[in-house]
């Protein structure tokens, strides 16, 4: 229920105004586990697009042709590996 509001006055009205039955259904919320949790392969996923995204030609589009494109993110990627050795 929402904030502990009660329903069954307003349901009740219902039923005698318009005499029919109304069938109320509540819903838990499921048990989530306390304080922060990583997921370890997003934040994997994650840090390889920002440090891409720190290559300041792959940030805009200055090539003109997609095997020039292609290359420069190439180059970029073996820049990150390296920056992990």
């Amino acid at each position: 229920m929402l904030a502990g509001l009660r329903f069954e006055p307003l349901v009740k009205g219902i039923q005698r105004r318009h005499k029919v039955t109304v069938t109320t259904k509540g819903w838990r919320k499921p048990n989530k586990p306390k304080g922060f949790k990583l997921i370890r392969p997003l934040w994997k996923l994650e840090d390889c697009f920002a440090q891409l995204g720190r290559w300041r030609r792959l940030s805009r589009s200055y090539e003109a042709t997609t095997e020039s494109a292609t290359t420069w993110l190439h180059v970029a990627c073996v820049g990150y590996l390296l920056t992990k050795l």
